[in-house]
């Protein structure tokens, strides 16, 4: 047996004779979870490896229950190396380090161990294996585990990190909506500056519609699951979406457009405003709609997924010429789950248009913005009625926003200059091709 695979059996040891040591948490002032990051401190110390190698199997699925249980208190750090994405490292915290400096206070307290039914083997192993941690706590020690674990075992979930209810609001010409993501959140949901919530059966409420306006430095989508909207602009572009359809214009260097909403039984959308790259903020201004049978429908069990951009599996659907962005539709049936992969570092958000869901055991009520952890899949689930969640994946940009009205730039300058360029009848810098 190799020397790395005997360190894994002693980490294995080591939680099995430890966990019987916890089975009184309150005796020692810790949660029974919190002491087992001594595994990962000596899980690289084989000088007791061959004697207690055969004491126990090693099981992959107990040891990534263990990792997943660690990283939720807050003892470890799961961290992928920079030069292979594949490979997982796992970091000692220093709230690990605190924890695993506590347990060393009872160490050598025979009866206490002798108390939890430990044989004298398992004390004397308990006991080398803690002094020894008393010379390495202040170092920050990591495992490697690829070798051990599938990259199933190692997948971490996405949890909920911020979430956010909109508060009515006023735009265009007089038209009623929710605002959910706004300036006050530009960098938590990087790279989606704005997200509009429509969903209204009167249309007194939005039949006033959005004048010809201008645009810089952004692209629009709009997406109706219920409803019309017919768009003009400064392109010569004119066309209408309705029920189910999106409408995807990047602003570029410069755009005039304007939205008309017309009656219909209900107005049920969003429409997000995503940020462009600095270096392609004066790009040409596009417009492109996506019309239903332009869009995959996905069945899964417990539902159905419409692919409105992006990649979905090996399914394709439309995809912008700027930031990469993953647009699902996600119908759930009650009492019904969907887990999603997704890259670990991509910027993920949740936004359920209608009903409620669980993400990864949170809560989410209907009409609400989520951003998610880093991760590598995330879990939505339903209770026991059914909902529709709009989920986009894309890449923060992590630059300087400067936003002014319908214009965001990356410095005052710009956005000084786009203002300028109106007045000076500048701000148009493609014009209609006849």
């Amino acid at each position: 047996m190799s020397e790395e695979r005997l360190h894994f059996k002693l980490f294995k040891c080591f939680q099995k004779s430890h966990f019987k040591l916890m089975q009184e948490a309150s005796l020692l002032g810790l949660s029974s979870g919190q002491p087992k990051i001594l595994e990962y401190l000596y899980a690289n110390d084989a000088s007791l490896c061959s004697e207690i190698a055969a004491e126990c199997a090693l099981d992959k699925s107990t040891v990534a229950g263990l990792i997943a249980r660690m990283e939720k208190s807050g003892l470890v750090r799961r961290k992928r190396c920079s030069n292979d994405g594949r490979c997982i490292y796992v970091h000692l915290t220093k709230l690990g380090r605190e924890k695993a400096a506590a347990v060393l206070d009872i160490s050598n307290d025979v009866d206490m161990l002798a108390m939890h039914g430990m044989s004298e083997g398992e004390k004397a192993v308990l006991s080398e294996l803690l002094g020894r941690v008393c010379n390495n706590l202040s170092s920050n020690t990591r495992y490697n585990i690829k070798k051990y674990l599938s990259e199933e075992d190692i997948k971490m979930n996405r949890k909920v990190k911020t979430m956010v209810k909109g508060m009515p609001a006023i735009d265009g010409a007089g038209v009623h909506l929710v605002r959910v993501l706004g300036n006050r959140t530009v960098r938590e949901f990087d790279p989606i500056l704005m997200l509009d919530s429509f969903d209204s059966t009167n249309p007194a409420d939005y039949t006033a519609g959005f004048p010809m306006h201008p645009h810089r430095g952004i692209e629009t989508i709009s997406y109706l699951y219920r409803g019309k909207m017919q768009h003009r602009d400064s392109l010569g572009n004119s066309d209408t979406i309705s029920d189910g359809e999106v409408q995807w214009m990047n602003s570029g260097s410069g755009i005039m457009h304007e939205e008309a909403v017309p009656a219909v039984d209900r107005l049920l959308g969003v429409q997000l405003w995503i940020n462009l790259p600095s270096k392609e903020k004066m790009s040409k201004p596009t417009y492109h709609s996506v019309k239903r049978d332009e869009i995959p429908e996905i069945p899964f069990e417990g539902g159905m997924l419409r692919l409105l951009a992006g990649n979905y599996l090996e399914h394709e659907g439309y995809k912008g010429e700027h930031l990469p962005l993953n647009y699902y539709d996600i119908h759930i049936n009650e009492n019904s789950e969907i887990v999603i992969d997704t890259q670990h570092d991509d910027s993920v958000m949740l936004f359920t248009l209608l009903g409620n869901i669980t993400v990864d055991g949170t809560d989410v009520p209907e009409k609400t913005a989520v951003k998610l952890t880093d991760g590598d899949r995330v879990s939505i689930k339903t209770k026991d009625s059914s909902a529709e969640v709009l989920f986009m994946g894309s890449r923060a940009l992590k630059e300087p926003v400067v936003w002014a009205g319908p214009i965001v730039m990356n410095t005052n300058e710009e956005v000084n200059m786009a203002y300028n360029d109106l007045r000076t009848g500048k701000f148009i810098r493609e014009h209609v091709d006849y």
